[in-house]
């Protein structure tokens, strides 16, 4: 099969970076899991629309984005089952596809051939030609599913993890966390009015780390 799979919030945690920027930039924290909206500038309430877009200029972007929880199992077990796995993307700019696409490289997503037949830019996901599409936005996802003669294909809508009980890839910590606490949960850290709050999933603020 034919498997298409969007990069940001699908494989790539993008959002995280881009709200670390914000805090850095504007000193207001945002969770993770409090984006609710695809417009994630509507939670940027310290800076406008445009300047909230700005933050994603920097040619360096994606040198920190990590991928999402197993994103690269994911995309490896089925390019060893012999599915055909593209990768999607809305670009904001040609410099913007090139960070993707390197990223994509750094992270070994790419299997062996061309890496330009590999990364497809588009935004209307009724355009494109697959059996699956793997995608984080519904509309996307709708927009797929409404092209599809019935019974060819679908898309599969994907969410982000937030802070979850025994999640130790939780992408809502800071750096470095969850870690293992002795009581056999995870410590989890995150900032709150821009406070840093550490504590276990099972021992609450009585963590000790292994």
């Amino acid at each position: 099969m034919k498997i298409v799979i969007d990069v940001d919030g699908t494989l790539a945690n993008n959002l995280m970076e881009w709200l670390i920027r914000y805090y850095q930039r504007y000193g207001e924290w945002i969770q993770p899991n409090t984006v609710t909206e695809y417009d994630v500038t509507s939670v940027m309430t310290a800076c406008t629309k445009e300047e909230a877009f700005a933050l994603l200029d920097d040619l360096r972007f994606y040198m920190t984005v990590r991928p999402l929880p197993y994103a690269q199992q994911m995309v490896r077990d089925l390019q060893d089952a012999g599915h055909v796995v593209t990768f999607v993307t809305k670009s904001l700019s040609i410099h913007d596809y090139a960070q993707k696409r390197a990223w994509l490289r750094r992270h070994e997503f790419f299997s062996v051939g061309d890496e330009c037949d590999q990364l497809m830019v588009m935004s209307d996901r009724s355009m494109l030609r697959a059996n699956i599409l793997i995608d984080d936005y519904r509309k996307h996802v709708d927009d797929f599913n409404d092209a599809q003669p019935v019974g060819t294909g679908g898309a599969i809508l994907v969410g982000r993890l937030c802070h979850v009980v025994q999640n130790d890839h939780c992408n809502s910590c800071v750096s470095a966390f969850p870690r293992w606490c002795r009581c056999g949960g995870l410590i989890h850290r995150e900032l709150m009015d821009e406070v840093p709050r550490t504590r276990c999933d099972r021992c609450g603020p009585l963590y000790r780390r292994r």
